[in-house]
């Protein structure tokens, strides 16, 4: 499967629980986000897919990094780095705001 297939599937449900909760204006915003921190660091992505790193300190990380953002996308970012698709987060945050982009 592609990454940009497995990208489009975990933003398309995230877009979906968004539009659910109507929260899509929020959801863009940590959309945003997650994509600016994940396309320009390529030290946190080292970090993330480091197989010295335990699962429990990328967690940590991953929870001090974005606390900040909704339970939903905190949720998805954890989900994608535990199945090891760490490549496909900033994808899947520009997928997001195409959706929801689209759906404005």
């Amino acid at each position: 499967m592609s990454n940009t297939l497995v990208a489009k599937r975990y933003a398309t449900a995230l877009f979906t629980l968004a539009q659910e909760k109507k929260t899509l204006e929020a959801t863009l915003e940590d959309a945003r986000a997650v994509k600016e921190v994940f396309s320009g660091n390529g030290e946190l992505i080292a970090f993330l897919k480091n197989p010295r790193v335990t699962s429990e300190q990328k967690k940590q990380l991953l929870t001090d990094a974005f606390g900040s953002l909704s339970q939903d996308m905190q949720s998805t970012i954890h989900l994608m780095a535990g199945r090891q698709r760490i490549d496909e987060i900033a994808d899947m945050s520009k997928a997001v705001i195409e959706l929801v982009n689209e759906a404005n």
